[in-house]
Formats: C-alpha cells, sequence, structure tokens
C-alpha cells in the first residue's frame, strides 16, 4: 500500500469517527459578477440579485488549538513503538479550523501515527458514543491529564478529552497500534497540551 494511499485512508478513519461534529470550513470563494456585468475585484465577494455586495469571510482557524504536530516528538513516537518516523505533516484532507491533524509516517513508510486535536467538540463522551455507533465497541483507558479516554477496539485508536480540546491518536500498520502504545504516545501528547 502507497504511503499516499495509507495517509488517504487514516483521513478517511478519522472523518468517520469524528461523525460531522466538527464544523466545515466555507469555501465559497467566488469572484462574481456585479450587477452592472463586471467582474468583482475581491475574490471573497458575491453580487445578489439586489445590486447589494456581500462578502464571505473565511473561517479563520481557533486561535487556542494546539498545534497537533507539536504535541509528541520522533523520539517519543519511537519510544512507544518502536518504529522510527519521519517528521509529521500537517493533514491537509480536512480542512477545518477547529481541527488540526498531523501525520507521522514511518521511515519504511508502513506504518502511520495521526493525531488530531479538535475544539469543535471537546465532549468525548458524545465521540465514544458516536464511535460506538460507527466504528466499534470501546474500552476505558487510563490517560493521565485526561478525561473520558477510551479505546475503539481492534481499530488502533484512542480518544479523549483534555484540556477544553479533544484528543484521538489512531495508529495503522503492522505488528503496531496496540493499547500500550496508544497510551503512550496519548500521554505524551497530553503532557503537551
Amino acid at each position: 500500500m502507497t504511503r499516499a494511499l495509507r495517509n488517504a485512508l487514516a483521513a478517511t478513519s478519522i472523518a468517520v469517527a469524528l461523525l460531522g461534529s466538527a464544523a466545515c470550513s466555507s469555501d465559497n470563494e467566488s469572484s462574481g459578477d456585479s450587477s452592472d456585468g463586471t467582474a468583482t475585484s475581491d475574490p471573497n465577494t458575491t453580487a445578489t440579485d439586489n445590486s447589494t455586495v456581500e462578502v464571505i469571510e473565511d473561517e479563520a482557524a481557533d486561535p487556542n488549538l494546539p498545534d497537533a504536530c507539536a504535541l509528541v516528538t520522533l523520539t517519543q513516537l519511537e519510544d512507544a513503538t518502536g518504529v522510527e518516523f519521519d517528521d509529521g505533516v500537517v493533514n491537509e484532507f480536512v480542512d477545518v479550523s477547529s481541527e488540526s491533524i498531523c501525520d507521522y509516517s514511518s521511515v519504511e513508510g508502513l506504518e502511520l501515527v495521526q493525531i488530531l486535536v479538535s475544539s469543535a467538540a471537546p465532549d468525548a463522551i458524545e465521540r465514544r458514543a458516536s464511535a460506538e455507533i460507527e466504528l466499534s465497541t470501546t474500552s476505558n483507558a487510563e490517560v493521565p491529564g485526561a478525561n473520558d479516554a477510551y479505546i475503539v477496539n481492534g481499530l488502533g485508536q484512542i480518544g479523549m478529552g483534555a484540556n477544553n480540546v479533544f484528543l484521538q491518536i489512531a495508529i495503522t500498520g503492522d505488528d503496531i497500534g496496540t493499547n500500550a502504545q496508544l497510551i503512550a504516545i496519548a500521554t505524551d501528547a497530553v503532557a503537551s497540551l
């Protein structure tokens, strides 16, 4: 499986787990035409039928949202999994101002760790209920500094609330993704919040 395909599959699994709990950003940019037939100069404006111009603002990123790529170090990932990883890369498959997603691919390209931080719906209890409906059963997890932590059984995912955000970590790959590895990475990530 190629690295791009693996990243796309991981992004899809995260998106399914979120189940619409995060607001989508607006991509309604249009150059539009004004009422006199000339193009408007601002790509963020559109003309309405009554010749009024409406400005569409892009949703700004939440200034309190932690950078998912800054929550763990490569050494911490290697210590937790026994696998060497490349630097984390911001995941652009999910472009939402209330979320930060970071993908870490292993040097060999066979494993992926994905860290998601969301301020849109920090309630881990609601997220857990959605995961149980859409993904699998869950089990309680103990992560220092986190609340309502749970593991999605058999899928290499852990979710929790911490410091007014929802934190989710997913691991895919051969021979990694154990509950102990998830908890170790989550413990390091929560400590950085």
